[in-house]
């Protein structure tokens, strides 16, 4: 008989229920909810975005080997930028990437300040993708641009607190996007913060924003400080200019940020409240989307020229930092930044205000892509001061000086109006009366040249020199100073030689006048000559004014239809009237009798033939006669004597062929 052994069964069984409940349990995980995915214990990670979403960052360190990796995320699509190891780019590591072709791209270089950072000699990077890893738990909805990269066992990154971190964004590419060398245009957005990768064991932190700001599109924006810096503006009264300043005190480096609402070159100069002594900044677009900038000087206002020294840092960007104040309507933004005591430049005070000055044109340069392209004057200028001395804050620059009587384009338009009305319009009139009315006007064809020519030639020429006098300063270079152009010069020439030269002329030819002539003497064809070589002169000195001013091409062109107009008048009087009338004894001519003690003017001639009729005139005085425009003189027995000498004996009145009345008393004739 077999004996059984109970406990043995007993532990079997046990046994067996142990194993199915481990079986119904391992059932239940398996076909139960997902728990949520949480950091691996040996990982840290932290994430920041700015307030206006349009940066954000997410880094996750593993502990064991101490490798970080970050993603970086933008709304801009031009490049992306965090910095470790500093609130400010003097000191930091930057990593800087971007996209070419879909493909990331990225940087490692080390900030000195407020300028292009500058590519590090090692590149301590790896993994470089444009993939959002899983872990990260913040993304931007809108992001257009994402870079992700591994730090391997990185020493840039606190274990034991937070790291301070910088950031930045922009919405243009790199000069190059193929290049990890590229250069780069600044920053639209910027930003400090800090993340905390300390923790051990599982854990997700918050970064902390140290400064973040961002560029406003509203007008009223206005300039920011931070830490260890120091900003002034300065905005003229009319909204034509602003300027910005920021000093960076550790670096000694102040960034400069140009706004214009005019779109041909803005120009900004320390050192001095005008052109002479001052280191000037020109700047313009360079036709492809950047600036092109100068440094240059002057010795008075005159074109400034360039400097053998360019220390200064073009930052490429045309956008306006947030930290500066925004011009309402800009057109041209530029941005530079130089040393406080840069070689060749005047030196900016960190002790009190600054002297400057500024000026802008609407007129593009000669060459845009040239640095030391000629461009025309400004428009508009001004001097005032700006003070960097004061770190931690922001200072609003004074004017220094105000506008003149009238504003400068005003008064360069009415040098031109004037001038367009005394060379331009009233010769034409003159000379066209001299040349073929005579016959028709009788005197009166002299009063309207000499009206013409005095009142408006003479008179607007005046004009215009009082007005372009009013906007040149006190310490311009008047006259033939200016190199930049031919129309300074040649107006000098025109205006205070040939024309009172002319004049002079004029008034010799009628003083000399003499009746009894059978051809024009020397003197009044230098009149004529000198007249038509000063019109052509002055035809030409009139474009170029136009030229100087930035005159549109519909302009330029609507004077040259001008000029063509009036020379077709002068020729098509040559044929309506049968060519120039000219008063010689020779040419068929008589004049109005006066009494002795009279004096006639040029005007007083009447040309007896231009009708074509035969006509007898006997000039009993002279003795001369004329007969269909034909002269032959008749010399008088008795010796002459002088014109309304007392014992010249009288003569009755009579009336010649013509129908004049005239005196047998000496008379005096004046030719036209």
């Amino acid at each position: 008989m077999t004996t059984r052994n109970p406990p043995l069964r007993h532990q079997q069984q046990r046994h067996l229920g142990r194993v199915g409940a481990l079986l119904l349990l391992a059932v239940a995980l398996s076909t139960g909810p997902s728990p949520p995915i949480l950091a691996h214990a040996a990982t840290t990670t932290a994430s920041y975005c700015d307030s206006s979403n349009s940066f954000c960052v997410s880094a996750q360190r593993d502990t064991s080997t101490g490798d970080v990796t970050f993603a970086m995320q933008s709304t801009e699509s031009g490049w992306v930028a965090v910095g470790l190891g500093s609130s400010q780019m003097a000191g930091a590591t930057m990593f800087i990437g971007w996209t070419n072709s879909g493909s990331p791209i990225l940087s490692q270089r080390t900030g000195t300040g407020h300028t292009d950072p500058t590519v590090s000699s090692s590149q301590s990077f790896s993994d470089v993708s444009t993939t959002l890893p899983s872990w990260v738990t913040s993304s931007l909805s809108s992001a257009k641009l994402t870079v992700v990269f591994t730090l391997t066992s990185s020493s840039l990154v606190s274990t034991t607190s937070a790291t301070s971190c910088i950031w930045a964004i922009n919405s243009r590419s790199p000069t190059t996007p193929s290049s990890s060398s590229s250069s780069i245009s600044q920053h639209t957005t910027e930003g400090s913060f800090s993340l905390d990768l300390s923790g051990s064991g599982a854990s997700d932190t918050s970064g902390t924003t140290t400064t973040s700001t961002k560029t406003s599109s509203s007008a009223a924006a206005t300039a920011t400080a931070e830490a260890g810096t120091s900003v002034a503006t300065y905005c003229d009264g009319a909204s034509n200019f602003c300027v910005s300043a920021r000093r960076d005190v550790a670096n000694a480096v102040v960034t400069y940020n140009l706004q214009s609402t005019k779109s041909g070159w803005v120009g900004f100069g320390v050192g001095s409240s005008t052109m002479v002594g001052s280191t000037m900044y020109i700047a313009y677009s360079n036709g492809n989307g950047g600036i092109t900038l100068s440094q240059r000087t002057a010795s008075g206002q005159v074109q400034p020229t360039l400097s053998s020294s360019q220390s200064f840092t073009n930052l490429g960007t045309t956008t306006v930092p947030s930290w500066a104040t925004t011009l309402s309507g800009a057109k041209l933004v530029a941005n530079f930044n130089r040393s406080i005591t840069a070689t060749g430049a005047n030196t900016i005070s960190t002790t009190g205000a600054t002297s400057c000055i500024w000026a802008v044109s609407p007129n593009t340069p000669t060459d845009p892509t040239s640095t030391s392209s000629t461009f025309v004057q400004h428009s508009d200028f001004g001097s005032f001061t700006l003070d960097v001395s004061s770190v931690g804050s922001v200072s609003s620059g004074s004017s220094t000086s105000s506008a003149v009587i009238l504003d400068v384009p005003t008064l360069r338009l009415l040098h031109g109006i004037f001038m367009f009305l005394g060379w331009a319009v009233f010769p034409v009139v003159g000379i066209f009366t001299a040349r073929y009315l005579k016959d028709a006007l009788g005197h009166n064809w002299y009063r309207i040249h000499v009206g013409c020519m005095v009142g408006g030639t003479l008179l607007f020429t005046a004009l215009g020199l009082a007005a372009i006098e009013l906007q040149v300063s006190s310490t311009a270079t008047r006259f033939i100073g200016d190199a930049t152009s031919s129309h300074r010069p040649l107006g000098t020439v025109i205006a205070l030689a040939i024309l009172p030269l002319q004049t002079i002329l004029g008034y010799v030819s009628n003083a000399l006048f003499n009746p009894t002539r059978t051809s024009i003497p020397w003197w009044d064809q230098l009149h004529w000559w000198v007249g038509r070589v000063v019109v052509c002169l002055a035809v030409i000195e009139l474009y170029l004014g136009l030229d100087l001013y930035g005159s549109s091409i519909i302009v330029k062109a609507l004077y040259w239809v001008w000029i063509v107009l009036v020379v077709g008048v002068l020729v098509g009087g040559h044929f309506f009237y049968g060519g120039a009338v000219h008063h010689t004894a020779s040419s068929g001519t008589a004049a109005t009798a006066k009494p002795a003690n009279q004096n006639l003017e040029m005007g007083e001639v009447q040309h007896l033939s231009g009708d074509g009729t035969s006509q007898a005139v006997v000039q009993r005085a002279y003795g001369w006669t004329s007969s269909g425009g034909s002269h032959s003189h008749e010399q008088q027995q008795q010796p002459q004597q002088p014109i309304g000498s007392p014992s010249r004996p009288k003569r009755a009145s009579w009336v010649n062929s013509g129908g004049y009345k005239q005196q047998d008393d000496g008379f005096k004739m004046a030719r036209g």
